[in-house]
């Protein structure tokens, strides 16, 4: 079970909406029995009334689903807005929403651009492509810089040319 959270109580019973297996589940407790909604999903789920569960998708894509708290039966779910930002290949985009339906997020979806920070706080936006960056590293020599995109691509870029090279 991932990113679990209270939804509205039904009585004295406690129900959580979670992630399990990348499908949004309601888990009762203290059984633990786990209803599945039908619904995948790369991050976690939050429920606002009246009825609607917001989630996102690994390409940065907010959507919204609607939800039947006494049913427990999920609709169709519709796009509301992309770009939200994910910093890693295994995290949940960076979106919260409140129980009556406000929404913050963090911009940036997947498509991010490289720059190099001196001590100074000068910052370069170095000649790369926009792209799904996740890790960045230093040669040992400081000479070059490899860089990893979560498509699988790996550049090393020379710092001196600026010149890149795309190694995968």
């Amino acid at each position: 079970i991932r990113w679990p959270s209270f939804l509205p109580s039904a009585g004295d019973e406690v129900r959580l909406l979670a992630s399990i297996s990348s499908e949004l589940a309601v888990v009762t407790l203290p059984e633990g029995a786990a209803t599945f909604l039908g619904v995948r999903l790369t991050g976690h789920g939050m429920y606002v009334d009246p009825g609607h569960i917001v989630f996102t998708l690994s390409s940065g894509e907010a959507l919204s689903v609607p939800f039947d708290l006494e049913t427990l039966e999920a609709g169709t779910p519709s796009p509301e807005f992309s770009d939200v930002f994910r910093p890693g290949a295994t995290f949940a985009g960076l979106l919260a929403a409140s129980r009556s339906g406000t929404v913050v997020y963090v911009p940036g979806g997947s498509e991010r651009t490289v720059e190099l920070v001196d001590r100074r706080g000068f910052a370069e936006r170095l000649p790369l492509e926009p792209n799904d960056y996740r890790f960045a590293v230093f040669s040992p020599d400081g000479r070059r810089l490899v860089i990893d995109a979560r498509s699988g691509g790996i550049t090393v870029l020379d710092l001196a040319t600026r010149a890149p090279t795309e190694v995968v």
